[in-house]
């Protein structure tokens, strides 16, 4: 998977993509939304830049072993280190500048 990123520059479209082309596993970890803001979203990532992840589960899915195989997940997928953020964690002053910029893939339910 390394090797076909290096092949396919990492930026926000890809990283849609890839959610996108992996919603049924991401599914699997109770997610109901999932999203990219951050630098990607705003195109101004850096080579050393992590991957800002907003994820909302579903009720009695929010675990600690969801979010931790989540975000090993993505990391493997992406191969960048990935910040992954829920909705219920989001600081009541920097929310609204998140949920602004966020962009959302589709998960199957």
């Amino acid at each position: 998977m390394k090797r076909y990123l290096e092949l396919h520059k990492l930026d926000k479209k890809r990283i849609l993509t890839l959610l996108q082309t992996h919603r049924d596993r991401i599914s699997n970890y109770g997610v109901a939304d999932i999203g990219v803001f951050g630098s990607y979203a705003r195109g101004e990532q850096k080579a050393k830049s992590d991957i800002d992840i907003l994820v909302e589960f579903r009720k009695n899915k929010k675990t600690f072993r969801n979010y931790i195989n989540l975000a090993q997940y993505l990391e493997e997928i992406f191969g960048k280190q990935v910040e992954l953020i829920t909705t219920d964690s989001l600081s009541p002053y920097i929310a609204p500048y998140i949920k602004k910029e966020v962009e959302y893939v589709q998960i199957a339910n």
